[in-house]
């Protein structure tokens, strides 16, 4: 786990880590991805996901 300390948690502003999600099958009409995230972690107490618009992946 890499923690962030540039990126913080919207709701409680502490750190976050740079999360890479599994890959699945892409829907059939899904037209983005992200290949990474944000989870805030102070995870018990906070469950902050964030995705940043340099993490889509446009599907042709």
């Amino acid at each position: 786990m890499k923690i962030d300390v540039k990126t913080t948690c919207k709701y409680c502003e502490k750190p976050t880590i740079r999360t890479i999600p599994k890959r699945k099958k892409l829907k059939p009409d899904q037209k983005y991805y992200f290949t990474y995230y944000y989870k805030c972690t102070d995870y018990p107490k906070c469950r902050g996901i964030f995705h940043v618009e340099e993490a889509k992946v446009w599907v042709d």
